[in-house]
């Protein structure tokens, strides 16, 4: 992302510089920010949603984990991305 909000000059960019450490995780790292605004659906579920903002998203992911070991719920994960924005389905 900081190399798009430096070559691009279309759009104003603010980084948030997480809190708690930058973790590493399963996911492949996202560089097309043509969808901006856009939240993205990390995992499909059903009835429940976890919207998981910055620091937040591990610990989406272990409450989708908890959902479904204690009580067998199928929730669904939204990585927003952004501060504001849309649903886009995978």
């Amino acid at each position: 992302m900081l190399n798009w909000s430096i070559e691009q000059n279309e759009h104003p960019v603010a980084i948030r510089i997480p809190c708690n450490g930058v973790i590493s995780d399963r996911r492949t790292i996202d560089t097309n920010y043509s969808n901006l605004n856009k939240f993205k659906v990390e995992i499909k579920g059903e009835n429940v949603a976890i919207i998981a903002l910055g620091d937040f998203y591990q610990l989406g992911e272990n409450v989708i984990e908890e959902l479904k070991n204690k009580i067998g719920l199928n929730a669904t994960l939204i990585n927003p991305q952004y501060f504001m924005g849309q649903i886009i389905l995978k």
